[in-house]
């Protein structure tokens, strides 16, 4: 585990696999959260929402250019995994039963359809949209029963951070087993029809998020900003250390 710009961050996927491993042979309650710049930022500028980032099971570098910047400052190889190649990763590896929580009905119909080619057994496993209500709202025993009554291995969230992270951390104790993983728009990723990722060439690059930027300018460019104002201070305070 590497703490870096504040987050502890784990880097090297043969230790997230045996991880994961891990913690479903124990049956530990945990989660798991892929941390990117606006992550950094908000958790940054919010000592609550900081602590439980880092109170997690692990956390991904869902950042190209946090991955950059953590090479170019400690001379290490590190790479970024992005939350939705791992959600693919884990789901295609067919060992787990998952239990599929966020966005809509609709969504969740054609997610469900698309991800069986990676999982025949997924088209048994349980999708479920919660309502669109503030986080204090939320009967999280009455989710938890669900989860703890299907005996999955694996939650997968996608409510869009920071939302998704603060529900992990209040879902937590109602679970008795599973391993919650944040996984921001990966649901939209693979079940909507009409949104389209970067081309190949870019995700190769790892600058796949420039692209999502400029798709939806009006959403990205405000927390873009944000990012501008807030990492280079933190990197700043890490040549520091």
């Amino acid at each position: 585990m590497s703490n870096f710009l504040g987050i502890n961050f784990l880097f090297e996927k043969e230790e997230i696999e045996r991880k994961i491993e891990d913690f479903i042979a124990d049956r530990k309650v945990t989660y798991v959260c892929a941390v990117n710049a606006n992550t950094v930022t908000v958790a940054n500028n919010n000592p609550e929402y900081k602590k439980i980032i880092n109170n997690s099971g692990f956390n991904l570098c869902d950042g190209s250019l946090l991955a950059l910047f953590y090479r170019k400052i400690y001379k290490e190889p590190v790479s970024s995994y992005p939350g939705p190649d791992f959600f693919i990763d884990y789901l295609s590896k067919g060992r787990y039963k998952s239990f599929f929580l966020g966005s809509t009905d609709e969504l969740l119909k054609s997610l469900k359809q698309k991800l069986v080619k990676y999982d025949p057994k997924i088209s048994d496993m349980l999708f479920y949209s919660p309502p669109f209500i503030p986080l204090d709202n939320y009967n999280y025993g009455s989710i938890a029963k669900m989860i703890n009554e299907s005996n999955v291995d694996i939650i997968w969230v996608s409510l869009g951070a920071p939302k998704q992270e603060e529900f992990m951390y209040r879902l937590k104790p109602y679970l008795k087993q599973g391993i919650m993983v944040g996984v921001g728009a990966a649901f939209t990723f693979y079940g909507d029809d009409n949104f389209k990722r970067a081309p190949i060439i870019m995700r190769k690059m790892h600058i796949e998020w420039v692209y999502r930027n400029l798709k939806n300018p009006s959403k990205s460019f405000p927390r873009l900003l944000k990012q501008i104002r807030s990492v280079p201070i933190l990197i700043y305070k890490e040549l520091k250390k």
